[in-house]
């Protein structure tokens, strides 16, 4: 036999152990049956026609909650994740080429440019005021600081304060 027989034996072997590993394996009692909490066809039909009609802008979280809210629906996300993935309803995120950033030249002289933040804070508990610090572009030196108290949503009445 030779090399030959050593072939044989081989093959011959492994299917031996294919044979005795299929007849040993357990199949669970589950097998084939549906899950208790499987959602039914109509509703995961309903709820499609609901996001592509109604609710084909919102994100799938957002859309989730307005279903709960508005329609009484209660979808777990997974599965209301893996049926707008079926439907092919996700948006994929936008990839954007990266800028080019270039730092910016300081102005040639002082008072060209100047530089300016504010925070928004209620100093006295009712009123809110904005400290609003201003710094020179050129020199790079603090300016002067402004207060502004804050009147309504849009007007801003500003004092300054030099010392």
């Amino acid at each position: 036999m030779g090399e030959d027989g050593g072939i044989y034996m081989s093959k011959q072997g492994q299917l031996t152990y294919r044979i005795i590993s299929e007849l040993l394996t357990t199949v669970h009692g589950n097998r084939g049956r549906i899950a208790w909490n499987r959602k039914s066809e109509e509703m995961k039909t309903e709820v499609m026609k609901l996001v592509e009609s109604k609710y084909f802008d919102f994100n799938m979280t957002h859309c989730l909650e307005k279903l709960k809210e508005d329609h009484g629906l209660e979808i777990k996300y997974p599965t209301f994740r893996r049926w707008c993935h079926e439907k092919k309803l996700v948006k994929r995120a936008k990839r954007r080429r990266p800028v080019a950033r270039y730092r910016r030249a300081r102005m040639q002289s002082e008072g060209l440019l100047l530089q300016m933040d504010g925070s928004p804070h209620r100093y006295n508990g009712k009123d809110e005021w904005c400290l609003i610090a201003a710094i020179d572009d050129a020199t790079k030196v603090k300016g002067p600081d402004w207060y502004g108290l804050t009147l309504g949503n849009r007007r801003t009445v500003f004092t300054l304060e030099i010392g």
